[in-house]
């Protein structure tokens, strides 16, 4: 497969000591078949076999390019293969995670159509042990107010394997942050869903492995991960300018008003329907 001599997406997979899954995320890329798309792998000076085989890999993928030497963690890891990317797309693919068969050139058309630029997001498959899908993450209606009232009714991406965006973004709202180790995604995606438009395609994009071992899960066993989420969101909100701050506070009080509303209207009918001799028999 002959490669594009400058990409339209650019792939970034951060890993350390990922002997176990760096191979097949490699493969899984590759087998993309999307010669538009190159993939970046940020070895933070593994010692474990890691760089053996990416570097084996590289001599025969044209697509894949690496870099290692130590570096302050995943964030930082990413930071620095999005400044290396050649693309003015970029995505960020997590070493035990991978993409829907045809994904990749799906992003691609759409990146190729694009008027302005957008935050391209889709679904993405929650596997549990066994590649087992334990749910899909549907983040239909992706705006800033509504993940901060209530994400459960309004989920955002929750890996990152289901999203796509322009280089040039962290010009405006920065990197991932280096000293966030496990939310690092949420609290950007946060930033830059303020500045610029989402777009959803209804299609299942990732595969999130979330299971025993993976840094992730212990979080999410823990508790620590929902307290996190919480911490972060507040803060994004009191980051956020005037404006935004209105527009949490209607959907928070559309949202309670509906919640009365339903409330009120259960009590009425059941109220009724004792007057109308719905008593038991």
């Amino acid at each position: 497969m002959a490669y594009a001599a400058r990409p339209i997406l650019s792939i970034i997979t951060p890993v350390r000591n990922a002997r176990k899954y760096v191979a097949s995320c490699i493969e899984s890329v590759a087998a993309q078949d999307c010669p538009e798309v190159e993939h970046i792998i940020v070895d933070g000076a593994s010692t474990d076999g890691t760089t053996a085989i990416v570097s084996e890999h590289a001599k025969a993928r044209p697509g894949l390019r690496f870099i290692a030497e130590p570096d302050k963690g995943q964030s930082d890891a990413q930071n620095k293969g999005i400044r290396a990317a050649k693309a003015d797309y970029v995505g960020i693919l997590n070493v035990d995670d991978f993409y829907a068969p045809g994904a990749l050139r799906r992003v691609v058309e759409i990146i190729r159509g694009l008027r302005e630029p957008r935050f391209i997001h889709g679904n993405c498959n929650v596997l549990s042990e066994g590649d087992g899908l334990a749910r899909i993450n549907r983040p239909f209606l992706l705006k800033f107010e509504n993940v901060v009232v209530d994400r459960e009714a309004w989920p955002f991406p929750h890996n990152p394997s289901s999203y796509f965006y322009p280089k040039r973004l962290h010009e405006e709202v920065g990197y991932y942050d280096v000293d966030e180790h496990f939310a690092m995604d949420l609290k950007f995606v946060l930033a830059a869903i303020q500045v610029i438009e989402p777009l959803y395609i209804d299609e299942v994009l990732g595969n999130f492995r979330l299971v025993p071992g993976t840094k992730t899960f212990a979080t999410v066993l823990d508790g620590t991960s929902e307290i996190r989420q919480r911490r972060i969101m507040f803060d994004a909100f009191l980051r956020a300018p005037l404006h935004t701050k209105l527009r949490v506070a209607s959907v928070m009080v559309s949202r309670k008003s509906r919640v009365a509303y339903w409330h009120l209207h259960g009590r009425m009918t059941r109220g009724l329907g004792k007057r109308h001799g719905s008593a038991p028999r």
